[in-house]
């Protein structure tokens, strides 16, 4: 058996959804909660290469504008 979310299995039974359906439907609300972790971690990893590449760019653009710089001074 897989992990449920208690809560909702509970809230399932009292409101008589059958055994197999409750169980199934909290089974689903953890499998979608283990894939919302996972989209934050890679939210995690694509920001982390945003910041590497703001900084080169940054650093790309600081040399163009030197290079411009230098040839009318």
């Amino acid at each position: 058996m897989n992990a449920m979310s208690g809560n909702l299995y509970r809230a399932l039974k009292s409101a008589n959804v059958s055994d197999d359906l409750a169980q199934k439907a909290a089974e689903e609300l953890v499998n979608y909660d283990q894939q919302l972790v996972d989209i934050r971690l890679d939210l995690a990893a694509i920001k982390a290469e945003q910041m590497v590449q703001r900084w080169m760019l940054g650093v790309v653009v600081a040399g163009v504008i030197a290079l411009i710089l230098r040839s009318f001074f």
